[in-house]
């Protein structure tokens, strides 16, 4: 006898059609009012390179969480990362700047960002921005490792994700 069953293939179609619908509703982020990456030189990322992000904010008198997220391949030969970020826009008198410290890799050299075949995507918080005055904000990012070119970085990203309140501890420093 045979028990095996049969498959409706319209009906497989239309569930399989359903299950993408959820996942690309769940996956939406109706508070993210910015996402973008920017992909990094194949030989490295250079000292001299700074990569920038022109943001329009549509809100004013709101506050932003800020995450910097990070491609990286097995080529990158450090367990941390040092940032330095510095952002200005309208409403802002100077521009801020703010060192950042993240962690890669644990002590036994795993990565700590989810990926597979050798590239790892870490999301990171960097803080709150409050913002004053709807407008374009400029934020520009740099590593402030010792290396010339910074091998292993694929690509540099941010997020900027409007807060319904509270903000988690920012240290600034204004130049």
């Amino acid at each position: 006898m045979n028990s095996r069953r049969k498959t409706n293939p319209t009906a497989f179609g239309r569930n399989l059609l359903q299950l993408l619908a959820v996942c690309a509703l769940c996956a939406c982020d109706k508070q993210a009012v910015y996402h973008n990456f920017h992909s990094l030189p194949s030989e490295g990322w250079s000292k001299q390179d700074t990569v920038v992000f022109d943001v329009t904010v549509p809100d004013s008198q709101t506050n932003y969480r800020l995450d910097i997220e990070i491609r990286n391949t097995n080529r990158y030969p450090y367990q941390d990362i040092g940032l330095g970020l510095c952002y200005c826009g309208p409403g802002i008198s100077q521009t801020t700047t703010d060192s950042l410290h993240y962690i890669l890799a644990d002590r036994q050299g795993h990565w700590k960002g989810e990926g597979w075949g050798g590239l790892y995507q870490t999301r990171f918080p960097a803080g709150t921005i409050r913002i004053d005055s709807a407008g374009t904000y400029r934020l520009k990012l740099i590593h402030t490792l010792p290396n010339e070119t910074l091998p292993g970085i694929n690509d540099i990203g941010i997020r900027l994700v409007r807060q319904a309140g509270g903000s988690y501890p920012h240290q600034s420093a204004e130049k």
